[in-house]
């Protein structure tokens, strides 16, 4: 039984209709051409140049007719072998071999011109290129001239052609939803969807009314949003007001800002600034916010619901507010430098807009500001929703601001800037009861040293009492342990209090210890003690010291106590690992994803015959045994990474087992595995156990020189691996090797090979984007070389080894038929 294709496409046509059609003309004598071409040498010969010329032309004519003549027949016959490349190349050439001056008195030019357009036309037709061959009748229609009875004819091919489009956009919005079609748009920038909406009706119509999206944002930094003058003056200009969603505008930070009134006079004589320099990259971008602000008052656009401003000036946010005033539900306001209208602007927005849902303000300003602001709030339905404090406030400062706040479900604070944590704690437990996220841990966030973010919605006591579990949802935290005794166990204490408050809440918990060795964590004791059956997502950060009252047998309990665990991270880890865990780990029927990052411990290898009780019980040690009940209990985990710091006697032949245990036992479908430093033939031996696995992406590492041997392996797995990811710090794989990589490889076509590679270690530029450039045939594989992220100088070494032009031929592939490449 074959499938029936979603869409058949209409055969209004078929082979051999165009020469069916062609008009019948006998091959012109050629001994005409060859008297005239011999009459030319003679007169030429005479001196005589004018009657030369003349003689020469009638033989181009000539030949010209027969020539046309000619490669119609034989584009119909390109046509009857599917070869329609060649057929619309003969189709072409006949049309631009006929001449057209005074074709009104020349039937038989209007003939052949009908003849070459209709042959052209059908080739497009067959190929599927029907916006072409529309065109292609259209420039027959101006060329023919009404009168003649083949200019009705192309009329009723062209209406034919038209109507098929239609048919098949219909078709498109049948089979495709809604959404599907917008999001493919989306990609577009505004030019290019411009481009479409003028193919044909059904596009126009579709961008312009149907496509909610195409008007929803405009943002002057947006990639999309056009740069060039008249491309912005068009682009705003087509704008359809009422489907503005969200305007987003960078004002100017000066007292002569534009304004209303200036708004009247039009943008056309502003000056655009083009400098490369930073500052004046910024002015460009207040440029074009200063083209969108002239053309909000210009075109009186007052039914904008959202609006987003970077530095806002008071004069102008006012100006817009006032226009927009029962329209504006959304506010964002975005102070990156001190302009004096910080405190205001929330102020002048409630007072303006009758009608906010939803208003938030981000300044470099420190937090006491809030409470001036509370305090002068004219009377609303808005409340503190979110608040972010990434600056120092005192804790009578703090509790000010929560009593003033019982409605707030997001904090964020810096566990630098606020190290009373116990009182912090204490005030959070007391005055948050609607809290349903805490971020209370180191922020790294090196743009502003004193930041403010708060978001106001309306009182959500009634979507809170709907809930079915209340209390915190999100616990993201670092355990800071400072000054005596007696501090840090009012901090554990606290933090008991935390944990036993949202025991039958938490969804999402993140630990992490830090600075110093904990003599009493009673916090994460009763953690263990109580367990939290509703937790869902596990990561544990412990560093490189022993924690006495925090050990493998904790850890086993923790995770015994939160059976709903879909994902486990569990990083560096020093002093907590065991079996135990790993036995722990395997009662989890519901875990999805699991990272270990085992720093400091030793792996065991039992041999087949060996019994446990044969080796003493230490703690820091995890064996074989351990990894396969974890995989054979844990059948639901899909994604596996591991990597084990410490390299010892056992490191290969555990590993060994590990990737057997993998390909018996898993449904693993995403694997990230560290090896270490492991000679090229052990890794060899790994990487063969994992060829019958589940494994589809696989992670790995190199940190040696790497041989032919393993880059056979590697192609080896290509057959069922869809994408493989080396991360390569040193630059040991070379230009040469990762090309017979990809040209051994057995890849489908959706297979992606991204190569980390920081080989600006060595002082070159990195070989993956030479061996990118040498790879011209390569053209079902999208290879993505990226930098080490989290390395700041990486990124300048890039910039350094690569201008502007070779990152932008990086970035839009334009190497070869490589399908994408994406450098960052």
């Amino acid at each position: 039984m074959t499938a029936e294709p979603i869409y058949k496409i209409n055969s209004f046509i078929s082979h051999g209709d165009a020469y069916k059609t062609l008009t019948q003309t006998q091959f012109r004598d050629c001994s005409i051409a060859r008297e005239s071409f011999e009459n030319g040498k003679e007169a030429y010969a005479a001196h005589n140049y004018t009657k030369a010329i003349e003689s020469y032309t009638r033989t181009i004519e000539s030949l010209t007719s027969n020539l046309s003549m000619v490669l119609m027949h034989r584009a119909a016959a390109f046509e009857m072998k599917n070869k329609y490349d060649l057929a619309f190349l003969d189709g072409q050439r006949a049309i631009n071999n006929i001449n057209i001056t005074n074709i009104a008195n020349d039937s038989d030019n209007i003939s052949s011109v009908r003849d070459a357009y209709v042959t052209t036309s059908n080739v497009l037709i067959h190929k599927n290129q029907l916006k072409e061959a529309a065109s292609k009748y259209q420039q027959a229609l101006e060329i023919i001239p009404s009168t003649s009875t083949h200019h009705l004819e192309l009329v009723q091919r062209h209406r034919q052609v038209t109507i098929e489009i239609q048919n098949r956009n219909i078709w498109l919005i049948q089979y495709l939803p809604h959404e599907v079609i917008s999001r493919i748009i989306s990609f577009l920038s505004f030019s290019e969807r411009g481009q479409l909406a003028l193919t044909c009706r059904f596009w126009c119509n579709f961008i312009l009314d149907q496509y909610s999206d195409m008007w929803r944002t405009i943002d002057p930094m947006d990639p999309k949003f056009p740069t060039q003058l008249t491309s912005i003056q068009r682009s705003l200009r087509s704008v359809v007001p009422h489907r503005v969603g969200k305007v987003k505008l960078y004002l100017e930070n000066k007292r002569n800002a534009t304004t209303r009134r200036d708004a009247q006079n039009s943008y056309n004589n502003v000056e655009m600034l083009t400098n490369d320099d930073d500052y004046n990259k910024q002015c460009n971008v207040e440029y074009r916010s200063k083209m969108i602000f002239s053309t909000i008052f210009e075109r009186n656009w007052n039914s904008i619901p959202k609006f987003e401003f970077v530095n806002p000036n008071k004069q102008q946010v006012c100006d817009i507010l006032r226009l927009n005033s029962r329209s504006v539900k959304y506010l964002k306001f975005i102070n990156n430098i001190d302009n004096g209208y910080h405190e205001e602007a929330l102020i002048d927005a409630v007072q303006v807009c009758s009608g906010l849902v939803s208003v938030t303000s981000q300044m470099n300003k420190p937090a006491p500001s809030i409470l001036c602001i509370l305090y002068k709030l004219p009377a609303s339905n808005l409340c503190l929703t979110t608040l972010e404090l990434l600056c120092e406030m005192t804790t009578h400062s703090f509790a000010q601001l929560l009593r003033n706040t019982p409605s707030l479900t997001n904090l964020l604070l810096d566990a630098n800037k606020m190290r009373q944590y116990a009182e912090t704690l204490n005030i959070i437990i007391t005055h948050c009861p609607a809290l349903n996220t805490l971020s209370y841990k180191t922020q790294n966030l090196p743009d502003y040293s004193h930041l403010t973010t708060y978001t106001a919605y309306p009182p959500i006591g009634q979507a809170a009492s709907a809930s079915s579990t209340k209390g915190l949802k999100m616990l993201d935290f670092s355990i800071l342990y400072h000054g005596t005794e007696t501090d840090h166990e009012a901090n554990d204490q606290a933090l008991e209090t935390l944990f036993k408050n949202s025991r039958d809440s938490l969804d999402y918990l993140k630990i992490g210890l830090r600075e110093a060795s904990i003599a009493n964590c009673r916090s994460l004791s009763s953690l263990v003690q109580f367990g939290m059956p509703h937790l869902r997502q596990l990561l544990i950060d412990i560093p490189e010291f022993q924690v006495q009252h925090f050990g493998s047998r904790q850890l086993a309990k923790l995770i015994l106590g939160c059976p709903s665990l879909e994902m486990v991270n569990i990083w560096r880890g020093c002093g907590i690992w065991h079996d135990r865990v790993l036995y722990a780990l395997a009662t989890l029927r519901n875990l999805d994803s699991l990272i270990i990052s085992a720093e400091h411990v030793e792996l065991f290898c039992y041999g087949p015959n060996d019994r446990r009780e044969q080796y003493p019980d230490y703690e820091s040690v995890i064996s074989n045994r351990g990894m396969e009940a974890l995989i054979s209990g844990a059948r639901s985990m899909t994604k596996f990474s591991f990597y084990a710091g410490d390299i010892d006697v056992y490191y290969y032949p555990f590993m060994k087992e590990l990737a057997s245990i993998i390909s018996a036992r898993s449904n693993i479908h995403e694997l990230n595995i560290g090896f270490g430093e492991i000679t090229n033939d052990q890794l060899v031996q790994i990487l063969r156990r994992l060829k019958g696995s589940q494994v589809r992406i696989l992670k790995t590492d190199v940190s040696e020189e790497i041989d032919d041997k393993v880059i056979k392996v590697l192609a080896d797995l290509s057959i069922t691996v869809e994408e493989l990811f080396i991360q390569d710090p040193f630059g040991d794989i070379s230009k040469s090797q990762l090309a017979q990589l990809l040209d051994q490889a057995s890849y489908p076509f959706n297979v992606k090979i991204k190569i980390r590679q920081n080989s600006y270690m060595k002082g070159s530029k990195p070989d993956t984007t030479e061996t990118i450039y040498s790879q011209r045939r390569i053209h079902s594989k999208i290879i993505t070389a990226t930098n080490d992220e989290e390395d700041p100088y990486a990124k300048y070494a890039i910039q350094q080894y690569y201008d502007e032009e070779e990152l932008d031929d990086l970035r839009c592939g334009v190497c070869g038929q490589i399908s994408a490449i994406n450098y960052h």
